[in-house]
């Protein structure tokens, strides 16, 4: 595993995870470019959002768009942008157990992933598309006009 970022969060993680062969399955890149980040993403086989706190995650919807299955935690904002069973998988926020289940749930369901994986990046597609983007904008400027 490559350390970029050495500090007080990173010696925080390595003391939560106490056994060495899980940091073999772990990675923390740091800041990465978008051909970096599209690189992790091909190289990983699932995206999982685990916060407590949530605005609107970013890297969530990255994945949706590049097609990965999705598990997100129901803190903040997050909820909102999965539709749970249908293009992701929606958790209680710290419950771990339920984490650990949908995850393997997941891994030993390659159909599940792929449908999932297939119906996030349709949703992502939609939600991100410039031109809906803009249609919605000019929309809600024209109600806000005639208020």
């Amino acid at each position: 595993m490559e350390y970029q970022h050495p500090g007080t969060l990173l010696n925080y993680i390595k003391k939560l995870i106490n056994d060495p062969q899980l940091w073999e399955h772990i990675s923390l890149p740091g800041s990465l470019s978008v051909p970096e980040i599209l690189s992790q993403f091909n190289e990983s086989f699932l995206y999982v959002n685990p916060s407590y706190i949530e605005t609107g995650p970013l890297s969530l919807c990255e994945a949706m768009m590049v097609g990965m299955p999705v598990i997100t935690s129901d803190a903040g904002g997050a909820k909102y942008l999965v539709n749970d069973e249908v293009d992701g998988l929606i958790f209680k926020a710290g419950d771990h157990d339920a984490l650990a289940s949908i995850i393997i749930k997941i891994y030993n369901d390659r159909e599940l992933a792929v449908r999932l994986g297939r119906k996030a990046r349709e949703t992502a597609l939609v939600r991100h598309d410039p031109v809906e983007i803009i249609r919605r904008y000019k929309e809600l400027i024209n109600k806000i006009i005639e208020i």
